[in-house]
């Protein structure tokens, strides 16, 4: 099972976390709770590739190609939705020894959408497209998020728990060249609180380009729906519905292969 891709911003670290698909059912009284100890992290990570290293050259053109990979994603799941504030509720450095139990709320602006096509049972799916390399201009400088892996880990009939690595890259704006890199893993908690609302809870773990542990930061944060499912045939050279296709028949499920085309 593959899970869904959602970018957040914090202030000096960014949290990416993701949506389990088909495992989250429906349950209007949902409670949250913390995540739970037992989902831990890893300890160390590799050490970043060579061309990644600050000094280098950042190229973005020589990312992997994207997997033709889709996930059914329930039907209360597919639409747009939006986070507008978080609240950091733990941090840790691992370097100094530090811990942090100081909740801090801050704004976090995100809007996204699952589910870009149904089947023709009228199912809902979502192209995850990994690995992948999104990119944000900041004042001094571009960060880029290389998203690698993702994966299920714990699911239950009202919640998913995911995880999920990535390498954020910071380049100079003139010349392109790298001056940080670290990684991240994420294990995100949603759990489905009504038809509109999602509560989510995070734990990110920070590494240097080395894979030491640096920092680990729990966020909390509600996810708000802002429109219902309208699907996407094509999304910049993406032409979602051949893709759609494409994965169904080459998955042996033709039979699911929308009659509209």
């Amino acid at each position: 099972m593959r899970s869904l891709p959602i970018l957040f911003k914090t202030t000096g670290l960014s949290v990416l976390a993701g949506l389990a698909s088909c495992l989250i059912w429906n349950c209007e009284n949902a409670q949250a709770e913390p995540l739970q100890a037992r989902i831990e992290h890893t300890e160390r990570m590799p050490s970043v590739e060579p061309v990644l290293k600050p000094g280098a050259i950042f190229n973005l053109s020589a990312d992997e190609a994207a997997d033709d990979v889709w996930v059914k994603v329930p039907d209360w799941l597919a639409g747009t939705w939006s986070i507008r504030r978080e609240t950091t509720v733990y941090h840790q450095n691992f370097r100094t020894g530090d811990e942090s139990y100081a909740r801090r709320d801050f704004d976090a602006h995100t809007t996204f959408t699952y589910a870009q096509q149904r089947d023709r049972e009228g199912g809902y799916w979502h192209y995850l497209g990994t690995p992948y390399t999104s990119q944000t201009e900041l004042s001094t400088f571009t960060e880029y998020h290389k998203v690698a892996e993702k994966e299920l880990v714990e699911s239950d009939p009202t919640k998913a728990v995911v995880r999920t690595r990535v390498t954020v890259i910071r380049t100079d704006k003139e010349t392109s060249k790298i001056t940080k890199v670290f990684q991240q893993e994420s294990i995100t908690r949603y759990t489905r609180m009504s038809s509109d609302e999602l509560q989510l809870i995070s734990s990110t773990k920070v590494f240097d380009d080395s894979g030491n542990a640096t920092d680990e930061v729990q966020n909390e944060a509600r996810v708000h729906r802002l429109s219902p499912y309208s699907e996407i045939d094509f999304v910049g050279d993406k032409n979602y519905k051949a893709m759609f296709v494409h994965f169904l028949v080459t998955h042996e499920l033709a039979n699911l292969v929308p009659d509209q085309l």
